[in-house]
Order: C-alpha cells, then sequence, then structure tokens
C-alpha cells in the first residue's frame, strides 16, 4: 500500500530522491569512503609514523625543519605551546611537526606546520591536521602565504576555507596572509 501510494505522489517522491542523495553523497561520497579506506588500512598495516607532542630533545630536529621550510613560519621554538605541538617520528626521526594553541572554548590557532623537504608528499601535514581535528574538536584558525599553493590545497582538501586577508603579515618577502578557518 506504501508504494502505490508513493507512486502517486511524484512531489513526494522528489523530496525522497533529494534526501536520498544528499545522504548518498555525505556518507558514500568520495571523501567519507576514502576516509574509510585510510582508517581500513590504518588498522591493517600500521604506519611507522607515530603523532606525539613535543618534547626539549626534538628541539633541533625542528628547528632544522623550520630552517629548510621557508614557506612556513618562523617562530622561535620556546615560544611554541608543548601542550598542543605535535611532532610526526618516523622510526624516531622528526619528519614534521605542527604548533597550535587554543584561543577559546572550541577555538583553535595553528601557528606553524612544517614538513622536512625528504618526507613532503606522503601525507605527513595531512596526518598532523586530522590528529589535531581529533584532540580538539572546534574551530581552527590559521594563516597562510598567499603564494604557498601547495599548503592551501593542502588545507582545502582538509576542510580549510577563506575568511579574511592580512595585508603585508609576513616578511621576507612582503605577502599578504590568507585566513583560513575550519568548523
Amino acid at each position: 500500500h506504501a508504494v502505490a501510494t508513493l507512486l502517486a505522489n511524484p512531489p513526494r517522491r522528489e523530496v525522497l530522491a533529494r534526501a536520498a542523495s544528499v545522504i548518498a553523497h555525505r556518507d558514500f561520497g568520495w571523501g567519507p569512503l576514502g576516509a574509510k579506506q585510510r582508517d581500513l588500512w590504518r588498522r591493517i598495516a600500521p604506519s611507522p609514523l607515530h603523532i606525539r607532542t613535543l618534547v626539549t630533545a626534538d628541539h633541533a630536529e625542528v628547528d632544522a625543519i623550520q630552517q629548510v621550510s621557508p614557506e612556513s613560519a618562523a617562530w622561535d621554538l620556546a615560544s611554541y605551546p608543548p601542550a598542543t605541538t605535535w611532532v610526526a617520528a618516523v622510526d624516531g626521526t622528526i619528519a614534521g611537526f605542527l604548533a597550535a594553541r587554543s584561543l577559546t572554548a572550541g577555538e583553535f590557532e595553528i601557528l606553524n606546520l612544517a614538513v622536512a623537504p625528504t618526507w613532503r608528499r606522503q601525507g605527513i601535514a595531512a596526518r598532523l591536521l586530522e590528529h589535531i581535528a581529533r584532540a580538539s574538536p572546534g574551530q581552527w584558525f590559521l594563516e597562510v602565504r598567499e603564494s604557498n599553493t601547495p599548503a592551501r590545497l593542502l588545507y582545502a582538501k582538509l576542510g580549510f576555507h577563506p575568511v579574511g586577508r592580512r595585508p603585508r603579515y609576513y616578511k621576507d618577502p612582503i605577502e599578504d596572509a590568507l585566513i583560513l578557518k575550519r568548523c
């Protein structure tokens, strides 16, 4: 009886079809399926990548990554909050790091993210960003050089979108910063 009623009601069928399409894209689109596949692979074949908080013994390696990453910010390591600064280590070698801070309840800012040149394009930055999103759910902000296309593409892929601009924010060379946000 319900099927016959639905067949006789084209507007209701259209509403149901649209709702089903939204659910299918949200739960079974390429993004969600890719995330499920990555999770499965990580359970089956764990990565040698280990993410942990920064310790004093890491400072030399993190500083070396900053020195060879002019596109990222150059902060004094002592200014990074220890509880919200993570390193990605592969077999004991620091491959990348991410420093963040809490702005207010549920709102955070990424201060710096950099990966050593030999480890780039291997998903380390994405893993660091995924880690912080799980560790501290909420709204995330960051600044990125307008010309840093690889970083901007990564951030867009992970759900960050532009919400503002800081003119002449970066020095050497002077360049605008784009403010990005992820909810």
